[in-house]
C-alpha cells in the first residue's frame, strides 16, 4: 500500500496522549513495490520545494525540521549526492530564502501521480486519461505569465464548485475531484499546507495557459 501523499509530508509530532496529530486516518492505495521504492526521490524532492514555500502553515514549518536532519543524513550516508542536485538548482538566495529553478518534469510526475492515488480512493477506479498540471505559485515574477495563470484557475474553481473539500489533516494536505461527462473534463486540485493549489486536469480542446 502506498500513502497519499507520501507519509513523509506529515509531521511526526503527537499529542500529550502520545498519539500522532497528523498521521491518523491517512490515504492507502495499492501500488507494486517497483512504483512505490521507485518514486521516494521525487517525493522528498517534492517536499523540500512545497514545505518552505511563502504562506505554508505550522506543520510545514515542523517539517522543514525534519528535511533538515534528512538533508544532514544524505551529506554524511550518501556524500550529499542529493543535496548537492538541489544546491545546483538554487539560482538565487538572501538572507531569508532560497529560490531555485524546479525539475518541471519531476514534479509533474509526483503531483499526476498523487492526482491519480486519490482519484483511485475516492472512485475505486484508474485515472487513466493524460494529465496537465499547473500551479500559481508563490513566486511568479512574469506578470503576464501570473496573469494567465489566474485566469486558468478561476475557470477550474468554477468548475469545481461545490465539490467536497476532502482530506483528514487539511493542515497539511486537502483535494478535491470534479468529472464533468459531458465535456470529457477531470480536475483534481490539490492543495500542501494550506497554502500551494496544484491542478491536475484532462480538459480536451483546452490549451491552458
Amino acid at each position: 500500500m502506498e500513502h497519499v501523499p507520501p507519509r513523509s509530508f506529515f509531521p511526526d509530532s503527537k499529542d500529550e496522549r502520545g498519539n500522532y496529530q497528523y498521521r491518523s486516518g491517512l490515504i492507502e492505495v495499492p501500488s507494486c513495490n517497483e512504483h512505490n521504492n521507485g518514486k521516494s526521490g521525487d517525493d522528498f524532492y517534492a517536499l523540500w520545494h512545497i514545505a518552505p514555500l511563502e504562506g505554508t502553515g505550522e506543520a510545514a514549518r515542523l517539517l522543514e525540521v525534519a528535511l533538515g536532519r534528512q538533508l544532514e543524513h544524505d551529506v554524511v550516508h550518501r556524500k550529499g549526492r542529493f543535496s548537492g542536485m538541489l544546491l545546483k538548482e538554487i539560482r538565487e538566495a538572501d538572507s531569508t530564502s532560497l529560490r531555485g529553478e524546479v525539475n518541471v518534469e519531476r514534479m509533474q510526475r509526483f503531483i499526476q501521480s498523487r492526482a491519480r492515488g486519490a482519484f483511485f480512493f475516492e472512485k475505486f477506479k484508474k485515472l487513466l486519461v493524460p494529465l496537465k498540471v499547473v500551479t500559481i505559485g508563490n513566486d511568479i515574477r512574469d506578470r503576464s505569465k501570473a496573469e494567465r495563470l489566474r485566469k486558468q484557475e478561476v475557470l477550474f474553481e468554477t468548475k469545481m464548485s461545490g465539490a467536497a473539500r476532502l482530506g483528514t489533516h487539511p493542515e497539511c494536505f486537502e483535494y478535491s475531484i470534479r468529472e464533468i461527462g459531458s465535456e470529457g473534463v477531470t480536475l483534481v486540485r490539490l492543495v500542501f499546507f494550506e497554502a500551494v493549489t496544484f491542478w491536475a486536469y484532462h480538459y480536451p480542446g483546452y490549451r491552458g495557459a
